[in-house]
């Protein structure tokens, strides 16, 4: 990549990694407790499978936030991260899940007798659905399912959180998220308005007309920085189609165009200074229209 271009350094500080684990098992463990005992109490099926998935997301969310506060920017790290808390929030859930079932008379948590006692109730069956008591690999498929939902997602937020989040170094903090600096139309050269960023030059972008974000297709302009120093400013275009589906619901399908271009302070403030007078321009334009009087030639002979 290009040193215009922010890079992740893929750091990590000893402390901060023992703060994310400590964190995330944790929290993995706490909430783990909490999902065993609805999963042992709900009988509704179609409930837990739903509820499988909303736990993973919530790991998915623990792993994200315990990286954030461990200050992880690293992507191999992240993932382990995640994955080590999914792992932990499987295995305690199962653990709480035996706890529930037994009516807390049977607490087993060694490897040996947890994947003992799982075998057992593989063979045994321990929810019915229509009158029909799954067992053996028809239960375990569903288990590994459960699994691979909880772990997965884990693995995967921890990935995305230490890889796609902007880091200042130099102030030891993450950056702010993007802020849009303007909306524009679409320019028909992509990679022309690209070079032109990137040499510090803003021609293309000002041939553009400045747009609201309602607009159904349009560019946006959007800006990270560090909140404490303010030296790095991050400048990323999207290019973004709006669509509804049946529901009337909205869709926005983004394309990144320039992602992260290491640029001035004074640059981003012209973008944002353009926008604004080209969408006021045009606003003027609109009302001098709308006030230029009919001529009787522009109207119908009665």
């Amino acid at each position: 990549m290009s040193s215009q271009y922010y890079k992740l350094s893929g750091r990590f500080s000893p402390a901060g990694l023992a703060i994310a684990l400590g964190l995330g098992v944790t929290g993995a463990v706490m909430s783990s407790a909490v999902y065993a005992y609805v999963m042992a109490w709900i009988p509704l099926v179609y409930f837990l499978i739903l509820f499988v998935f909303g736990y993973s997301m919530l790991m998915g969310m623990l792993a994200s936030l315990a990286l954030r506060i461990g200050k992880v920017r690293n992507s191999a790290v992240g993932a382990l991260v995640g994955l080590i808390i999914g792992v932990a929030a499987l295995y305690w859930s199962w653990v709480f899940w035996i706890l529930a079932e037994s009516s807390q008379e049977v607490f087993i948590w060694a490897p040996d007798q947890l994947w003992a006692a799982i075998q057992y109730l593989g063979d045994k069956g321990v929810w019915s659905i229509k009158g029909a008591t799954p067992t053996g690999v028809v239960l375990f498929a569903f288990w590994a399912v459960e699994a691979a939902a909880i772990v997965g997602m884990s693995a995967w937020s921890g990935f995305k959180a230490a890889s796609n989040n902007a880091f200042c170094e130099k102030c030891d903090c993450w950056m702010e998220d993007g802020v849009p600096l303007g909306f524009f139309s679409v320019s028909p050269d992509a990679n022309g308005l690209k070079g032109d960023l990137e040499a510090g030059r803003l021609d293309r972008l000002k041939a553009l007309s400045g747009v609201t974000p309602d607009e159904s297709h349009h560019t946006i302009v959007s800006l990270e920085d560090c909140a404490k120093c303010q030296g790095h400013k991050l400048l990323t275009l999207t290019e973004r189609v709006i669509t509804f589906d049946d529901k009337g619901n909205q869709q926005n399908k983004d394309t990144v165009l320039v992602n992260r271009l290491l640029v001035e302070e004074q640059l981003a403030g012209q973008i944002t200074d353009f926008w604004k007078a080209s969408l006021e321009e045009a606003a003027k334009s609109e009302e001098q229209a709308a006030q230029v009087p009919v001529t009787s030639d522009d109207t119908e002979e009665s």
